[in-house]
């Protein structure tokens, strides 16, 4: 199930949702005004998965914070995709938009499935 989180304008406000959401997550930083990442937008707004994906949509001229989030993240291109652990640190990153087909690839290379670890509503370590 893919779970979108938009409004975003502060990292810190982005960090302490992460923090309590307790999992690995998807950033997805970009620009109102760029190109792939609308086309990047569009497809999350159909996107399907079994997968457990939270995405945070990071763009300007909303999120206020990208600077902070480029020295952080060393982001040079918009769209980026950086999937993150609960401590905000990076795990993988993809610069650019290559097509629906990486995008699901990447999702279902990085992501558990919604029923992960669970057997008969009970945790399977």
């Amino acid at each position: 199930m893919l779970t979108r989180h938009k409004n975003f304008t502060k990292f810190a406000d982005v960090q302490k949702k992460i923090s309590n959401l307790n999992k690995d997550v998807l950033l997805f930083f970009g620009s109102e005004q760029c190109p792939p990442c609308k086309v990047l937008s569009q497809l999350l707004d159909k996107f399907e998965t079994n997968k457990d994906l939270v995405v945070f949509e990071l763009k300007r001229p909303d999120f206020e914070d990208m600077e902070i989030c480029k020295e952080k993240y060393n982001l040079t291109h918009f769209p980026t995709l950086i999937k993150v652990d609960k401590n905000m640190n990076k795990m993988k990153m993809v610069m650019g938009y290559k097509g629906e087909e990486q995008f699901e690839e990447f999702v279902d290379d990085n992501f558990e499935d919604e029923d992960e670890g669970f057997v008969d509503g009970e945790f399977n370590e």
